[in-house]
Order: C-alpha cells, then structure tokens, then sequence
C-alpha cells in the first residue's frame, strides 16, 4: 500500500497563498490574527481597528472560556476520528520537510483537544479559513447580486457552528470563509453554465477541512464527492463533515462499500473511485482549490488518474510556487487533458497571481446548452 500525499498550505513558515497576505504560522501556538469584514469595503479606520479588536477578544475566549460538557454523540464522533488518526499507518514519504512539522502539528492538535474548537487552532485558520475583511465583502456583493441569491446563495453562505469559527460580526449569519467558498462555487458554475448537480461524481484533491465541500453539499448538490487528503486533514473533514448532519465515511482500499460522502488518503482508493465511476459512463468534476499547485511538480504525475478519467476541472492557482512554473504545467495538463475541452481564466479578487482555471469537454457544454 502507497499513499500519496499532496502537500499544501504552507511554505517556509508562511501562510502564503493570495488569501494570507503573509500571515506567519506559528506551530507552537493556536492563536492567531483574525482579519475583519464588512458589508461595504471602504469604511472608516476608526471602525476597522474597532472591529479587528472585537473579534480578536471573540477568538481568544474561544480558546480560553471552558467549553460545555461534551454530550455523549460528540464524545463518540471525536473518538472515532481520534482512534482512526492514530491507528492509521502514517507515511513520511513524498512530504516537504517543512509540511512534516505542519503535518505533526495537526496530529498533535487532534489527538490531544477538543475538536469543538478546531477553527481557532492557528495552523487551521492561518491556513484554511480565509477571512480578508476586502474581499469577504467584495464576493459577498457578487454573490448577493445573483438572482438566485434568497432561493439558493444565501443558506449556502450560512457558517456552520461547528468548530468554532468566527462570524463577520455580532449576529451575522455568515463568516468570511463561507462566503470565500461560496463565491468559488458561483464562479464554476458561471464558467460552466451548469450547475454541480449536473455530475454525478465530485472528486477534491486537498480538501482542507471541508468546508468547500460543504458548500456544494448546501447547494443541493445529491450526487458522491470524496475528498484526497493528509490523513490529520481526513480526520478532521469526517469530523467536520459529520457534525454538520453530513452522513460521513473514511474510506480506505478494501472498504466495504463507497459512501456518497467521504474521504480518503489513500491514492489507490480515489483513482479506483475515479475510474469506476468514469467507465461506467458517469460524469465527474475534478477540484484543486491551490492544493494541486502547490504539489511539488516531480510529485505531480502520480496524481494524473484523478484528473484524466473526469469530464471537467476546477483549479486555483497561483502562477508561481517556490520557484515553480504552474502555468507551464497547466498548460501542458491542457494538452493531456483533451484538445476537445474549452477553458476559461478568470482572475481571483485582490490578487495579482492568483486565477481560476476552469475546463470541460464537449459533454459538459452539450449539457449547459439542453438546459
């Protein structure tokens, strides 16, 4: 058995993707800086500090205040995902060095507190929970400017309370990492002109702690998605996942049977799910939300049967990554792809570097033109 593990989120100490700004991970502490967010974008100084006070007071007695007694339904949720972690084989191969400390880290985190709080652990928010007080209301404005705005958009919007995350402000219903990934989901389907529903299949590559797929799942989509990941971040989707009232599995080679919801960190597994699924002529959606670029490009190959059996692609990239070319190496997956498939760039808000890159065979296209 071989796993391979992407590795993703951080470089050299650095939350470094367009989200972060530079925000600098500490390994040692869970605390971390929060940004803010607001319904307008320009706003004065004075209510800015303000509210980047409030919500760094917010998430600090988050972590500090005790938490209620854990019921008995929790208490078994975190010890399944606990005992999994632990007693799961856990490779070293393929990982940065730097991502072996991100990694441990993690494990530490999960093995030792209450998951209850997971989204106050600076490793996590530093480098899954983008919360840009500019651009949380930037997409938001897109988002909310969509007819299907009150129909759909908005309780896809809704933060969950699990783990702990921090709203935009006192009584709001959102977060700005609900709305981030949300305004992902708008832009695909913009790009595509059909809705997630359309496949039957959703295979994510790197995760994070599912929140994306959250979302999808919040929008109605009904067919199968699994997520490929880190063990220590497989653990905590199953958690996060299941405590949101999504039936969940971890699904490894030699599982019993496949769950509409799941996730694995095992390769073998998502390629055979991949390609089960592709030759019995069902259509599927590959995601890699910044994970697949910022792989390693001598460990990128192994992860092609993801891509190769499905009939459309959503990336997020950044043009470079530790001195790598990812547009040389997008377009060269263009061309293996099919020269049959169109594709679409659309820039990330408040980014320089960053871009959706979004492609789909004739099949796709063909469905979007039905409609």
């Amino acid at each position: 058995m071989s796993r391979g593990l992407p590795i993703l989120f951080v470089v050299k100490g650095r939350r470094e993707d367009s989200h972060s700004r530079g925000l600098k991970v500490s390994f040692e502490s869970p605390e971390g800086k929060f940004g803010d967010s607001s319904s307008t974008v320009r706003r004065s100084a004075g209510n800015s500090i303000f509210r980047r006070a409030s919500r760094f007071v917010t998430r600090t007695l988050r972590f500090y205040l005790p938490l209620p007694t854990i019921s008995g339904p929790e208490k078994q949720n975190q010890e399944r995902v606990k005992k999994w972690l632990i007693e799961r084989n856990r490779s070293i191969s393929n990982k940065h060095e730097i991502w072996n400390s991100f990694s441990q880290t993690i494990f530490e985190l999960v093995k030792e507190r209450d998951l209850r709080r997971f989204l106050v652990w600076k490793p996590i928010v530093a480098a899954m929970f983008h919360d840009d007080e500019n651009r949380a209301a930037l997409e938001l404005q897109v988002i909310q400017a969509d007819p299907n705005w009150e129909t759909r958009w908005k309780s896809v919007c809704e933060e969950s309370q699990v783990g702990s995350p921090i709203f935009l402000n006192r009584g709001s219903d959102y977060s700005g990492n609900s709305i981030h990934q949300t305004y992902h989901l708008l832009q695909l389907e913009r790009a595509l002109g059909v809705q997630v529903n359309d496949f039957d299949f959703i295979i994510e590559f790197g995760g994070g702690y599912g929140k994306f797929a959250h979302s999808i799942l919040q929008s109605g989509y009904s067919g199968e998605y699994l997520i490929y990941d880190l063990p220590e971040l497989v653990a905590i989707q199953s958690y996060y996942l299941s405590s949101s009232s999504v039936p969940h599995s971890i699904l490894e080679e030699g599982s019993a049977a496949d769950a509409r919801t799941g996730s694995t960190d095992s390769l073998e597994y998502a390629s055979d799910f991949v390609s089960r699924r592709a030759k019995a002529g069902r259509r599927g959606l590959f995601v890699a939300l910044w994970s697949l670029s910022e792989t390693p490009v001598n460990s990128r190959e192994r992860y092609f049967p993801l891509l190769e059996h499905c009939d459309a692609w959503f990336f997020a990239v950044r043009s470079q990554f530790e001195n790598e070319d990812n547009d040389t190496y997008l377009k060269s997956i263009k061309q293996r792809l099919s020269p049959d498939c169109s594709w679409i760039t659309e820039p990330v808000p408040l980014s320089d570097t960053d871009a959706y890159i979004i492609g789909a065979l004739p099949v796709v296209k063909s469905a979007a033109n039905v409609d």
